[in-house]
């Protein structure tokens, strides 16, 4: 799996992986020098893996501000609420930087080409902003997350319930992109379009382009097969998943392999949708399902999920 992939769809493991090597105290201490301090559970504890995938506190104010940095170079910028008011008090000094502007327009490549959610429209279609956007989905399924950026705004969305009680099922993807996306096309489109150039030094080729250190994250380790590499992954719902439904639809994604995908719900076929747009799966009730995409080669993925009330 590319790095690309692993970041657009807000996966897990490669995550936990990549804050392993990086050392949970350095990161936070990198979010502390930019004024963001996150909230620990126990306060004087040593920050753990557990960061990597929501399990620390952040305001939405604070997460806004980070993802400013994406837009102006790595480094973050005091919010502004309207585009005449005065900018927020912050903690760290104009110009801190949290990351340098190469790895900026590398995220920035990315999360620009992020899918967007199910039942949202190309920005093509909707003539709307070209955001680059990423979700989140906190530890324990409590705050669920969309934050979009380009070169004028950032938008930040929170959706959850003001006790903290926790929402099985439900995600940032699917709960609060979708507000996102909404918000955006109300701001209108904006005022110009500039497509930053990539900066000195990018690398603008495919992955076996790559310096062999930059294939993989681990290149001591043997290469898969590119059969193995391309094998087809449920992405949502995730294999032992249990999801709030109320009669709802589901949406159901994959990536990897070789499309078109064929989708059976207990082993009885979902009718073909169109290519490279959402299937939605109609259950009949509450209960586990077993899910398993096929991809045009043969190849298969299976994952078991429970609806519940």
């Amino acid at each position: 799996m590319t790095a690309r992939e692993a970041l657009q769809y807000s996966l897990n493991l490669p995550a936990v992986e990549v804050l392993d090597r990086l050392g949970p105290s350095r990161f936070t201490a990198v979010l502390a020098a930019a004024g963001v301090g996150l909230r620990l559970p126990e306060p004087a504890a040593e920050p753990g893996l557990a960061v990597a995938l929501g399990g620390a506190g952040i305001t939405l104010a604070d997460l806004v501000t980070l993802y400013t940095a994406l837009s102006n170079g790595g480094e973050v910028a005091p919010l502004r609420y309207r585009p005449d008011d005065p900018t927020t008090p912050h903690m760290a000094p104009p110009g801190t930087a949290i990351f340098g502007p190469l790895a900026a327009w590398y995220v920035n490549d990315i999360l620009a080409e992020a899918p967007p959610p199910p039942g949202v429209l190309p920005a093509e279609t909707r003539r709307g902003r070209q955001l680059a956007f990423k979700t989140g989905t906190s530890y324990g399924y409590r705050d669920f997350w969309a934050v979009g950026y380009d070169s004028e705004v950032t938008i930040g969305v929170w959706v959850g319930r003001p006790d903290g009680t926790p929402m099985p099922g439900r995600s940032g993807r699917l709960t609060a992109a979708p507000v996102l996306f909404k918000i955006a096309d109300l701001l209108g489109s904006p005022a110009s379009k500039t497509d930053a150039p990539p900066p000195a030094g990018a690398l603008l080729v495919g992955r076996h382009g790559l310096p062999l250190r930059l294939q993989r994250l681990d290149p001591d380790q043997p290469a898969r097969a590119e059969s193995s590499a391309s094998t087809p992954m449920i992405v949502y719902p995730l294999d032992g998943a249990q999801l709030e439904w109320r009669g709802e639809e589901v949406p159901l994604e994959a990536i990897g392999g070789k499309r078109p995908f064929r989708w059976l719900i207990d082993g009885i076929p979902l009718p073909p949708g169109l290519p490279r747009r959402p299937i939605y799966w109609q259950p009949e009730g509450i209960g586990f399902s077993q899910l398993t995409v096929i991809d045009a080669d043969g190849r298969s993925a299976r994952s078991t999920v429970r609806l519940a009330r």
